[in-house]
């Protein structure tokens, strides 16, 4: 296929970096991938809030748990991380200024070593001389498994979970706004006690298990993500909500499970063998 120089992070197809020069062609595929965007048609921003590496990178967060990175040193390019796609499961998809994009595995997600950054909003590109990178406003990543769970927790706007007390752990350490379905089977009931403690707390909303045909899940995700969704749908769940007075109700969900986070529990933990020793 022949593609101008760009970059391209694309949640609901293949988060990768997707550049050649104008002269490359790639064999004819086996079938037709769907259709990249054009990156050059989104709307550039300014890079200085996403400049890092002593000002020879620019990064932003793409898909969750994703990280995407130019070099503006070598004209080098890629993203890292739970790569929604990706051939036999690679955690790495780089480029130079010319020639085709290649995966790779790695020990660990290498971009993520810039540490947080912004998130480029939909349909927006950072442009960096022939090189355009940016994000689609689908947002969408379908995973059926992922062993980077932290990294897929720190980026989601939301998750849907039992309330076990390792489940609970991860969110709250994460800080990740939750929706808890306590495991009705769970010995003495111990996730309706779990997610009690947390929506107390303001960190999580609970649902109780239902049937599917039931409407409960539905209506929490919308009356939490409502504003966010506005124009997918829902005529019958009522309206979006913001939250009173304006106040974005997944902020304090994630405020409230940050304060149930326990960041050194390993210390507690060696602290307490110490002095049974």
């Amino acid at each position: 296929m022949f593609i101008r120089a760009a970059c391209v992070a694309v949640g609901a197809v293949v988060a990768v970096v997707a550049c050649v020069s104008p002269a490359w062609a790639d064999p004819d595929p086996v079938s037709a991938p769907p259709p990249l965007p054009n990156v050059n048609a989104y709307l550039p921003i300014s890079p200085v809030g996403y400049s890092v590496m002593g000002g020879n990178w620019y990064a932003f967060a793409g898909p969750v748990g994703v990280t995407c990175v130019i070099n503006k040193t070598s004209g080098g390019y890629g993203c890292s991380g739970a790569l929604p796609g990706a051939p036999e499961g690679a955690n790495l998809v780089s480029a130079g200024p010319v020639g085709p994009p290649s995966f790779a595995s790695t020990g660990q997600p290498i971009f993520g070593a810039v540490g947080e950054v912004k998130a480029l909003p939909p349909n927006t590109r950072l442009s960096f001389r022939e090189i355009s990178c940016g994000v689609d406003g689908a947002g969408v990543v379908e995973r059926p498994f992922c062993d980077e769970m932290a990294g897929l927790l720190q980026h989601a706007d939301l998750a849907i979970s039992r309330a076990g007390a390792g489940s609970l752990s991860e969110l709250a350490v994460c800080g990740t706004p939750a929706i808890l379905v306590p495991f009705p089977q769970a010995a003495d009931r111990h996730q309706d006690a779990n997610a009690a403690a947390a929506a107390a707390l303001g960190a999580a909303v609970i649902v109780w298990q239902h049937a599917p045909e039931e409407p409960a899940l539905r209506q929490a995700i919308w009356r939490l993500l409502g504003a966010r969704l506005a124009g997918a749908g829902g005529p019958d769940d009522g309206p979006a909500q913001a939250g009173e007075a304006g106040n974005d109700p997944l902020a304090t969900l994630r405020a409230g499970m940050a304060s149930l986070a326990v960041r050194d529990a390993d210390r507690r933990l060696a602290d307490l063998l110490v002095t049974l020793a």
